[in-house]
């Protein structure tokens, strides 16, 4: 099976990489693979419920190494990446090893345009200050 890395992240996307596994184990060139992504840990059990990405690269010739980007996530939000290959004969491999990345949230607030008051209190209550009378000490 392919062992799986992230080199990278970003708010909404994340770069696998990966050393491409042959057609015949560590020989040849494999036929497919299928990249996979939940927000909970993959496991074969429920493997057919993790979101299937697509656009995965073709398979390189084993031991070279390859890397795809999934795009589309959500940010501050922790992923799990499984991978599995498939040969020419159609036999699918195990399933990769299990990273998993919490995309990060660096995009600012907006900058407030429109702010208006609904209401304003002003206050125009005044204190009676009496003068002292005359003579008095």
């Amino acid at each position: 099976p392919l062992a799986l890395s992230v080199p990278a992240s970003n708010d909404t996307s994340v770069t696998l990489q990966w050393v491409a596994v042959g057609d015949d184990s560590l020989t040849g060139t494999a036929a497919s693979y299928d990249v996979r992504y939940s927000t909970s840990p993959i496991t074969s059990a429920n493997w057919a419920a993790a979101t299937q990405v697509s656009g995965e690269p073709a398979p390189a010739a084993a031991g070279t190494t390859q890397s795809f980007q999934v795009r589309g996530l959500s940010r501050q939000v922790t992923y799990y990446f499984a991978a599995r290959t498939t040969d020419d004969s159609g036999n699918v491999s195990a399933l990769s090893n299990v990273p998993s990345v919490t995309t990060p949230d660096t995009k600012s607030p907006a900058t407030i345009a429109d702010l208006t008051a609904g209401w304003v209190w002003i206050s125009l209550a005044r204190t009676a200050v009496t003068p002292p009378r005359r003579g008095a000490r």
